[in-house]
């Protein structure tokens, strides 16, 4: 059952070439290595293939560099990434030294307090 759909798949690549789409065609390649090889893991109670369908959604649509391109990372690292970016605080000072908003540096300061509230709604 595997090979069949994997012919398929491969089929299908293969028309989308001849039919001059390459671009469609190197696009599936991608999408199913970045899927299927650099996955992220996924706890339990997102590791429905729902769910994995839908991050991996937000990969693909912020037009990060894919497997091939230069500058990729892999979906894995990408999720990494952007969840390392989430949590860096950012200075509510701009490079001139004037606030840049008047919500910012409330939002700056919990982020370097200890408050598990604002980390936890955050986080979501």
């Amino acid at each position: 059952v595997e090979m069949c759909r994997v012919g398929y798949v491969l089929q299908a690549i293969s028309a989308w070439f001849h039919a001059g789409m390459s671009e469609r065609a190197v696009a599936a390649i991608q999408a199913l290595l970045e899927f299927a090889v650099f996955a992220p893991p996924f706890p339990p109670t997102l590791g429905s293939h729902q769910a994995q369908v839908r991050e991996f959604r937000a990969f693909w649509d912020s037009k990060a560099p894919r497997i091939g391109e230069v500058g990729a990372v892999g979906w894995n690292l990408w999720v990494a990434q952007e969840e390392q970016r989430a949590m860096a605080p950012v200075s509510p000072m701009s490079e001139s030294g004037k606030v840049r908003s008047l919500v910012l540096p409330v939002t700056w300061w919990l982020s370097r307090c200890r408050c598990d509230w604002f980390h936890a709604a955050t986080s979501l």
